[in-house]
């Protein structure tokens, strides 16, 4: 090396190591660094959280800098509210800022394979902040390195199919995120619960924290509805009503259309006008979380069902032709109750969606 790039490379050591570190929350570390992909987003470029409003809370409740909530359970409606996508942000900023040993859970390995090829890899490669803490892993082999990724910091991130009760074993993690928790077997290899014996793994982390991501699935065999209704805050999103000012919680009972396939429209429950769904982008950015029960005091519980969606992502009509096709379909309905409702299914379900 020539001394005039000696010198230099000096000088921006010197510089990077005088910077106090910048302490972002999960959602100002996204809105700065992260890059989203064809590969993997409908609206690639710059991520930025005011596409998604209702995720700045629960993304920075996974910061460094909140002490009080160690889990956050996102029970949402199927690829209408980005919920992974709050799970990569948070994996991003840590081997950006706060290296940890990190575990990540998925329903099973082959679906740990697909996720990581479509979802985690472009995260490792095209956000250069996380791209440039990326260490070799030339010493394992291919199959190792599929699951397990190094990275600047001594981090280790771990990725297993969690229908093995052995899969966990002997990995320590500071942090945990359990990613489709509905899907996941009620008990695996004789050793119990597959999401306690994860978080064992974090037993010794004081700072440790959880996330926990689904759509919701058959009530008494679903996880993610367990951990919301008893563990959680039970945390609404209330949107900003356009005609009166208010905030509202909006169920499916509020939507209302004037023939098979007209326009549908969501009637304010405070005020009883008819909204158009081209407002949401400003009833979105509006609203706000609201805690509907006590909790356990650590585990904050987030409910979004799909007509929630970011104006352009899924329409009214599309769910209400999907709701009209599943009433007289008991394995349709099912499903909608679970992707679009973001309800366990049961009877009881689909008669208050009725």
């Amino acid at each position: 090396m020539r001394p005039i790039d000696a010198a230099k490379t000096y000088r921006q050591a010197l510089i990077k190591a005088l910077q106090p570190p910048l302490n972002l929350t999960v959602s100002e570390w996204a809105d700065r660094n992260r890059i989203l992909t064809r590969r993997s987003s409908s609206e690639p470029g710059q991520w930025r959280t005011d596409r998604v409003p209702f995720l700045r809370e629960p993304m920075d409740l996974l910061s460094p800098r909140e002490k009080r909530i160690r889990r956050v359970v996102l029970i949402f409606g199927s690829q209408s509210g980005a919920k992974t996508e709050c799970g990569l942000n948070w994996l991003g900023r840590t081997i950006d800022m706060d290296p940890a040993p990190f575990l990540v859970v998925f329903p099973t390995e082959s679906f740990a394979k697909r996720q990581i090829r479509q979802r985690l890899t472009p995260l490792f490669t095209d956000t250069p902040a996380v791209a440039a803490k990326s260490t070799s892993s030339k010493s394992r082999d291919a199959a190792n390195a599929m699951f397990l990724k190094e990275f600047e910091g001594d981090m280790l991130l771990s990725i297993i199919g969690g229908n093995s009760g052995s899969a966990a074993q002997g990995m320590p993690a500071q942090n945990l995120w359990v990613d489709e928790a509905s899907s996941l077997p009620l008990e695996i290899d004789d050793k119990g619960d597959p999401i306690e014996n994860a978080e064992a793994r974090q037993t010794n982390f004081p700072d440790r924290k959880t996330l926990l991501t689904s759509t919701p699935g058959t009530r008494g065999a679903c996880r993610i509805t367990w951990e919301f209704e008893t563990r959680s805050d039970r945390r609404r999103y209330n949107m900003l009503m356009p005609c009166c000012g208010g905030h509202a919680v909006i169920e499916w009972r509020h939507m209302v259309w004037d023939t098979r396939d007209g326009e549908v429209f969501c009637q304010c429950p405070l005020c009883g006008e008819r909204v158009s769904q081209h407002h949401k982008t400003t009833m979105l950015a509006g609203g706000i979380w609201t805690p509907t029960a006590k909790g356990d005091g650590e585990t904050a519980g987030f409910h979004l069902p799909g007509w929630y969606a970011p104006y352009g992502w899924l329409s009214w009509e599309k769910i209400r032709d999907e709701f009209l096709r599943g009433k007289t379909d008991p394995l349709l309905l099912k499903g909608w109750v679970n992707k679009r409702a973001a309800e366990a299914y049961e009877e009881q379900a689909v008669a208050k969606i009725n």
